[in-house]
Order: C-alpha cells, then structure tokens, then sequence
C-alpha cells in the first residue's frame, strides 16, 4: 500500500500514538500510586491498631516492675545482712570445739584444775594447769596435746611437781578414786603439771 499522506501529517500522527502512549503509562502509574498508597494506609492503620495494645501492655508491665521494687530493696539488703553475718560467723570460734579438743588431748589419770579461755586465748600462748595420778600420766599431757598439731602448736611443758615440799619424784601409782558426785579427790592426783601452747584459730 502507498501512503500518500503528507510529511507534516505524519510526523502528527506519530506524535498522538506517543501522546496516547503516555497517557496510558501515566493512567497506569496512577493506578499503581493509589494502590501502593491503599496499602500504606492500610499498613499504617494496622500498626496504629496494634501500637496502642502495646503501649499499654508496656504500661501495665511497667506498673507490675514497680510493685517489685520495693521486693527487690529488701531482698538486696537480706542479701548484704546475709553477707555481714556469714563473715562474723567465719570469724567466730565456738568455745565448745576448744574445750572438746583440749577433753579429746587429755591422757588417762589427768584431770583439769585451771583452764581460763577468753578472746585473747586465740592465737597466743597459754598455759593451762593440771593435776595427774602420777608423773608418767603428767608426762603425757605434753606429748598428747603435741599430737593434735593441727590444733595446738608450740607445745610446751611449764612445770610438772609433786606438790611436797622435797617435790621428789615417787614411784607410787594413785588410783583414781571418784566421789558420789563424780569428782576425784586432790590426793588421788598429787602431782601437778602445767602446759604452754598456742591454740591455730584457723584450724577450729
């Protein structure tokens, strides 16, 4: 087929075909503006919905923290008093370990007659006095207490006498002779003897 239009009607034509065109594209991007916009708005409306549960569950959550707070001040301070009283307890020495310790070193036929325990006791040298059936029994209670090392260091015997007054050593054996009370006599233990030693804190 011949086209026998003008140029100039031409060169009209195909400008309204690109016209025509464009409008087509800008209607499509209308179109795809308004539902990208619908589905922000939508988006937006969703979350505006959901936001306000959650502000409040955030409230809420808040308000039920700070009712703890005050549980949680005294729980703090227990913990601290806890602290306080596990470091005196660490720091403490039961006077009944100690004397069950110096009962536990004592030799057969010795018996206490002066035993003085206070806080200065700890950790420096003292010297506790005894009374013995004999000298062998009174030689004993030296070497008893050196046994128990751990707990009684620098064991040293003081002094150790009959009680006469030529304090010679006699081979007489004195059995221990108990009252209705349970206590023994002075004469069934003339012979008197003294330890030094020093009791570890530590180690009770």
């Amino acid at each position: 087929m011949i086209n026998l239009l003008p140029p100039s009607l031409k060169s009209d034509i195909r400008a309204a075909r690109t016209n025509a065109l464009l409008v087509r594209y800008i209607g499509i991007l209308g179109v795809a503006t308004l539902v990208l916009g619908g589905l922000v708005g939508a988006a937006y409306s969703v979350l505006d919905a959901s936001r306000e549960p959650a502000q409040l569950a955030f409230e809420q959550s808040r308000l039920r923290t700070s009712q703890f707070n005050s549980v949680k001040t005294q729980a703090d301070e227990l913990r601290t008093s806890l602290t306080t009283a596990k470091t005196i307890l660490d720091q403490k020495v039961s006077y009944a370990t100690v004397l069950h310790e110096i009962a536990n070193a004592m030799p057969t036929g010795v018996i206490l007659s002066d035993l003085q325990l206070d806080a200065s006791t700890f950790g420096s040298e003292m010297t506790i006095s005894a009374k013995a059936v004999d000298y062998d029994a009174a030689s004993k209670l030296e070497t008893e207490f050196a046994k128990k090392d751990i707990i009684f260091t620098n064991v040293k015997l003081v002094s150790i006498d009959s009680g006469s007054e030529d304090n010679q050593q006699t081979d007489t054996v004195f059995t221990p002779t108990d009252d209705s009370q349970g206590t023994s006599s002075d004469a069934a233990y003339p012979v008197n003897v003294s330890i030094s030693f020093i009791i570890n804190k530590e180690a009770l």
